[in-house]
């Protein structure tokens, strides 16, 4: 067997590997003998079918798998005991000779590899990076003190009906003149958010409504999106179409949105039970959380900008083409195209020049 490295430049190159009947003549023989042993072939014993009708049915077959094994071997051993590193994986060559199974007994074969280059990172004083420090002020705790109380916040009954209430009642179809449809839809405990109505005409009709009031809705106007209408009504949405536009809602509940009030309760619900004992602790413990997540975003910030100002500064030469070969050979995305390798190229190829200098 013979290995041979041909530089093309300094980051491509060509390897030629030969291979001769001695290097695989052995392997291909002891593999067509355990075949012969295992081989059920009509007419004769099992281990008795002529070695030759073996070769016969599976020679070419063994041959083409001893020497492909014998190849990536060889090439592995090759690549990683040469001074060089190899980016990406070896490619067969466009220039490969044509391979005749049948016929031939010496084989050679091309690969094209691409070499990672040599990288210096010439930096200087001025050359500096900012860490951004990112205090957290009361304002800060307060807002998170907050979000935790309306985390665990509740619904509770409320008399009279406000603007960010919900309202919960009894949908009933009306006619032309303003009566129940006979045989129309009624839909219990419809419940509405009233946030989520946009119409402020149709959002006023809601306001200031105890439970046992009635109003008159337009559902077009007071509810436009078709899904939403027919879930509030319980229905299909092709169901829409035949219904009156006109209903009654009778009022049965008013319930209205409560934070949790600041106490161990609440503490016991951000944090486990016993974590945190006074407000004081709660607050102090916010405050040590807020900090610990600003200083990972510096972190990454720090990270970003770091790998920005050395790709920048580090003048890196890659096999731009091999790579794109072998981004597009191995990619497991089926939709990949040269055009759309394009676009997503230079993203990797900073993301390797990232990694070349990181590996220093």
């Amino acid at each position: 067997m013979d290995i041979k490295k041909e530089n093309i430049d300094d980051l491509n190159a060509l390897v030629r590997i030969q291979i001769t009947e001695d290097d695989y003549k052995e392997n291909v023989d002891k593999v067509l003998q355990d075949y012969r042993k295992k081989a059920k072939v009509d007419g004769f014993r099992p281990g008795k079918t002529p070695l030759g009708l073996v070769k016969k049915m599976y020679g070419m077959a063994i041959l083409a798998d001893e020497v492909n094994k014998l190849l990536s071997e060889s090439l592995t051993k090759f690549l990683y005991s040469d001074d060089f590193r190899v980016l990406g994986e070896p490619l067969p060559s466009e220039n490969s000779p044509t391979i005749e199974w049948e016929t031939q007994k010496d084989f050679e074969f091309a690969f094209d590899i691409g070499i990672a280059p040599e990288v210096e990172v010439n930096l200087s004083k001025r050359d500096k990076i900012k860490w951004y420090k990112i205090d957290v002020d009361e304002t800060l705790i307060n807002d998170q003190v907050e979000n935790y109380a309306k985390k665990f916040g509740n619904f509770e009954i409320a008399e009279i009906s406000e603007v960010d209430d919900m309202v919960k009642g009894d949908l009933t179809e009306q006619d032309e003149n303003g009566i129940q449809k006979d045989g129309g839809i009624v839909a219990l405990d419809a419940l509405v958010s009233l946030n989520t109505i946009s119409d402020k005409e149709a959002k006023d009709q809601f306001i200031g409504l105890k439970a046992g009031d009635e109003i008159q809705l337009d559902m077009l106007k007071s509810f436009p999106n078709e899904t939403d209408r027919a879930a509030l009504l319980k229905i299909e949405k092709d169901q829409l179409e035949n219904i009156s536009n006109t209903f009654s809602y009778t009022i049965g509940e008013v319930s209205r949105f409560a934070p949790a009030p600041v106490n161990q309760e609440l503490f016991d619900q951000a944090y486990g039970p016993d974590q945190v004992k006074s407000e004081e602790e709660f607050r102090q413990k916010i405050k040590e959380d807020l900090q610990a997540q600003f200083d990972r975003e510096s972190l990454y910030k720090f990270h970003i900008d770091t790998k920005e100002k050395l790709v920048n500064k580090t003048n890196i030469e890659l096999p731009d083409e091999f790579l794109k070969r072998w981004m597009l050979a191995t990619s497991k995305d089926e939709k990949m195209t040269k055009e759309s390798l394009e676009e997503e190229y230079p993203r990797f190829g900073e993301d390797l020049k990232w990694q070349l200098i990181k590996d220093l």
